[in-house]
């Protein structure tokens, strides 16, 4: 028993010694692939690490590209800005002056309208003293005429008398040349 006890052990021994290598082998095999898998899983992980950064450069590249737009953008609208504040302050000018002319226009409209009004008012005063003027003279005209008229029955009139008494007296003259040569006779 012995000497197969110490085969026993012997062959254990072995055994174990193989065993052990196997499980040493297995181990070491295991190992190793989980090296490799850890390093597939590294290289893995790099090449994933590597394709973020690869895409937050990008994306910082973009960002930037953006931030310099919006950059060149603001500066723009600056400029915009200042165009339409001296655009905006070179209207409120001219419509203050516009103002200012419009008032000055409408004063001056008020003292035409003040001026027309006074001259119409003279000139219908002046119309209607030519129009009295008018009819007075009418009237005068038509004493003057009536006047004339009546002068003219007058001296009418008084001719009619003259030629009446001439002719009563040549009748007198006759009268009195006969009487004179009937008195010589």
């Amino acid at each position: 028993m012995n000497s197969s006890n110490g085969l026993n052990d012997d062959w254990d021994g072995n055994n174990l010694a193989t065993r052990y290598d196997e499980t040493m082998s297995i181990a070491q095999q295991r190992h190793r692939d989980d090296i490799r898998r850890i390093e597939r899983e590294r290289k893995d992980l790099f090449e994933q690490q590597k394709q973020e950064i690869q895409t937050i450069r990008n994306e910082q590249q973009t960002l930037k590209d953006k931030l310099e737009q919006s950059k060149t953008r603001n500066t723009i609208l600056s400029n915009e800005i200042k165009t339409l504040r001296e655009q905006l302050k070179t209207s409120l000018d001219k419509s203050k002056h516009d103002d200012e002319l419009v008032a000055v226009l409408l004063k001056q409209q008020q003292q035409m309208k003040i001026t027309q009004e006074q001259l119409q008012k003279d000139l219908d005063m002046k119309i209607k003293i030519n129009t009295e003027l008018e009819q007075a003279n009418k009237l005068d005209q038509m004493k003057q005429t009536n006047m004339s008229k009546q002068l003219q029955l007058v001296l009418d009139q008084k001719e009619t008398k003259i030629r009446e008494l001439e002719m009563h007296l040549d009748e007198n003259k006759i009268e009195v040349r006969y009487h004179d040569e009937i008195l010589k006779v």
